[in-house]
């Protein structure tokens, strides 16, 4: 596999930092202020999910989940006991779309929704009020009940009734009403007494402390107290930086005993803490982990082959996370053909656009080799799953502070007894009101570099999920005016594993083959497979290891400020050492020059 950089633009974070304006995160949306939302929504309500089933809209073009919610508080709105949030994504049958950004709740997810109507239209009936999440997944402030937060994907309010409902309350102006009785304030007392509890499980020790999510990496937890019925192991959540915890599926857990678990880490974990819960409730010490990539997994129950509620002959199974790989629509073709939107094609919403897409596109061409091409431009404008894998600009369907989205489209099949899940086709469609930047040059301040965001939309579609590190492309949040235009070497490892899984064939259809062809630029390309640094990561000495006979000129060394470390002036030899014995430890980013090209590396002192 091949690792292919793109040059280090680094100015505008030193300028950032040399001005002292420190960006906003987001997580390839604008942040919403509560008050925002509150404003806003419909209805602001706390709750619990308690059930969620998935189907198509009327038309068939997508599916959707309903989650049914329990309603503790009304804040705003109507008196109601139950409601239905809908979703965008969820598995049919043997189909699935999965949708990044999105709002994915979890059985026994409790926090605040901020709710507009609902407006899409479905053939059967709703039994209660159906709602979509304002502003997508900050539409739900998840409760972390161990350590008093609650948080959507851009925003953590720390003191859950003397931060959340104080804001709420004086947003509203008048005082919820109490519909179900929940206790905030006691069920967080409890956690804090069942932490120091000698029946609670003990402090916990892992077989390793780095891991990867949703490849099946399984994880050993030793420790005392787990008891010997299964409970519940609990990750940081990679869609809100760690703020919250996601649980794995039941099946995920592999072994349970009183002194020890064994866990496949679930896609949506993250770098943070983690934790186990024993049957009874009683939660372990938090420990940290780190998690380097995530891909995407589709979550079956094996019963569902029906629209049922429940569903399947036999009730809700237990969900099971499959991986998956990549396919043609048809199953006949050994590549995928992307198409642009006439109007995107053409530049008519955003000047440049096209072009900032097709590197970001040609970047990852270049890294995975995934057989992926651009066709003629397209007349369709609509996001469906109808066989046509589309980039497009909205037409003010999106919600107002999404800036790009991407929808991967799967089918399930079973081929010699076993259930295999692949893609069959994607579409990612990007808000046209923004002020993007789409240009080779740095993003001014206030701008969102577009060939960052479709970068990442499109590691969305190469089936990678989040990951907790602000300096990973698929990190859950990006800085205003920040770019992001290169692909780390953890995201390409994981893709490249996806890539190579998807030139096997599956139920008959026509595996893909590699693209061997990289459209950037050949010098750069030539330069980039040729250097190395070694060892990395180092104590500070490292060697630059040039395979090639292109002469270097110099190395010019930043840290992740921005800020100049140091010049090298470089020659011919083959090998090259560097001395920063004296730098502290921390990430930094190695341009190396030649006569023709610039690449980056990134070197870790420790």
């Amino acid at each position: 596999m091949k690792e292919i950089g793109k040059k280090l633009l680094l100015g505008i974070l030193f300028f950032t930092l040399v001005i002292g304006k420190k960006s906003e995160a987001q997580i390839h949306m604008k942040k919403v202020s509560l008050e925002n939302q509150v404003q806003k929504s419909d209805m602001v309500i706390e709750g619990k999910v308690v059930n969620k089933y998935a189907t198509w809209d009327a038309n068939y073009s997508l599916i959707y989940t309903i989650n049914t919610i329990e309603v503790f508080k009304v804040f705003k709105g109507n008196i109601a006991k139950y409601i239905d949030v809908v979703t965008v994504g969820g598995v049919v049958g043997l189909n699935a779309v999965v949708v990044n950004p999105s709002l994915n709740l979890q059985t026994g997810d409790v926090g605040v929704f901020t709710l507009n109507s609902n407006t899409i239209k479905f053939s059967k009936k709703a039994n209660n009020s159906r709602f979509k999440p304002y502003a997508l997944n900050q539409g739900f402030y998840k409760y972390n009940l161990i350590d008093n937060v609650a948080a959507n994907a851009l925003t953590k309010k720390k003191g859950i009734t003397k931060s959340l409902y104080s804001e709420i309350t004086k947003y509203t102006k008048k005082p919820y009403k109490e519909v179900t009785y929940f206790n905030v304030e006691t069920i967080i007392a409890k956690n804090k007494t069942a932490k120091a509890s000698l029946l609670a499980p003990s402090s916990l020790v892992l077989n390793k402390t780095v891991v990867s999510a949703g490849n099946k990496d399984v994880l050993t937890i030793s420790g005392s107290d787990f008891g010997n019925t299964q409970g519940i192991v609990w990750f940081s959540n990679a869609n809100d930086g760690g703020a919250t915890f996601i649980r794995a599926l039941d099946s995920q857990v592999l072994s349970w005993n009183d002194t020890q678990i064994t866990v496949e880490v679930p896609s949506f974990a993250g770098t943070g803490n983690m934790y186990v819960e024993d049957a009874v409730g009683d939660p372990s010490p938090q420990t940290p982990i780190t998690v380097s990539y995530a891909e995407y997994n589709v979550e079956y129950d094996i019963d569902d082959q029906t629209q049922n509620n429940p569903p399947g002959s036999n009730g809700p199974q237990p969900l099971i996370a499959y991986q998956v790989q990549h396919s043609s629509f048809s199953g006949t073709d050994d590549n995928v053909t992307w198409h642009m939107e006439t109007g995107f094609n053409n530049d008519a919403q955003v000047a440049g656009a096209k072009a900032a897409f097709q590197r970001a596109f040609d970047t990852w061409i270049c890294d995975t080799q995934l057989n992926w091409s651009i066709g003629t431009p397209t007349n369709t404008d609509v996001i469906a799953d109808d066989g046509i894998n589309i980039i497009r600009f909205d037409n003010g369907e999106l919600d107002d502070p999404t800036l790009g989205i991407c929808y991967t489209y799967y089918s399930g099949c079973v081929n010699g007894g076993v259930l295999n899940w692949y893609v069959r086709g994607h579409d990612i469609e990007f808000d046209a009101d923004e002020p993007w930047h789409t240009g080779l040059d740095l993003p001014d301040l206030g701008e969102f570099d577009f060939q960052s965001v479709a970068l990442h939309e499109l590691g969305h579609g190469h089936q990678l999920g989040h990951v907790n590190d602000t300096n990973d492309l698929m990190n859950y949040a990006i800085s205003i005016s920040e770019d992001q235009r290169v692909i780390g070497p953890t995201n390409s490892t994981a893709a490249n594993v996806i890539q190579d899984r998807s030139l096997s064939s599956v139920c008959g259809r026509v595996a893909l083959v590699n693209n061997a062809s990289c459209p950037l630029s050949t010098e750069e390309n030539r330069l980039q497979e040729a250097i190395t640094l070694y060892p990395n990561p180092s104590t500070g000495k490292f060697q630059i290891h040039n395979a090639s006979h292109v002469g270097l000129t110099k190395a010019v060394i930043y840290d992740l400020s921005g800020r100049k470390i140091s010049t090298h002036k470089l020659n011919n030899n083959h090998i090259i050492e560097i001395n920063m014995l004296n730098t502290s430890s921390g990430v930094y980013f190695v341009n190396i020059h030649s006569d023709f090209a610039t690449i980056t590396k990134k070197l870790i002192v420790e």
